[in-house]
């Protein structure tokens, strides 16, 4: 990768980040009020986000990596934050918002993947 394609890739991540923030934010402001979220309902859409978190990092990451590259993954993962931004914002049940909430947990593998493209890209001289 080339200096302006990590720059890129470092500011769309950053992006992400107040993306993700902003997701929270509208589960806060949006969601719950328009679909008669409760406590509870909050509840499971957090513990989904974590367990799908987890899960996503641990048996998806390495072998997606492996098979697609670090760049397609990249572009997978923030393929899959549009999606989740789209159902997300065209929810009008309950469920659209778990399964946005599910689905979006993909674009987790986008930070540690462009942290691995930032870390193999150092400039000898810098180490």
């Amino acid at each position: 990768l080339c200096l302006r394609e990590i720059k890129t890739c470092c500011f769309t991540t950053s992006k992400s980040g107040y993306v993700k923030c902003l997701h929270c934010r509208i589960a806060d402001l949006t969601s719950v009020p328009q679909l008669g979220f409760n406590d509870q309902d909050v509840a499971v859409l957090f513990l989904i986000l974590g367990v799908m978190g987890i899960s996503v990092q641990l048996p998806v990451l390495k072998p997606l990596n492996d098979l697609i590259g670090e760049r397609r993954l990249v572009m997978f993962c923030f393929a899959i934050g549009c999606l989740h931004n789209v159902i997300y914002g065209l929810a009008t049940t309950k469920l659209a918002v778990f399964v946005a909430v599910w689905i979006g947990s993909f674009t987790m593998m986008a930070f540690p993947t462009i942290s691995a493209i930032k870390s193999n890209n150092v400039v000898r001289s810098l180490v």
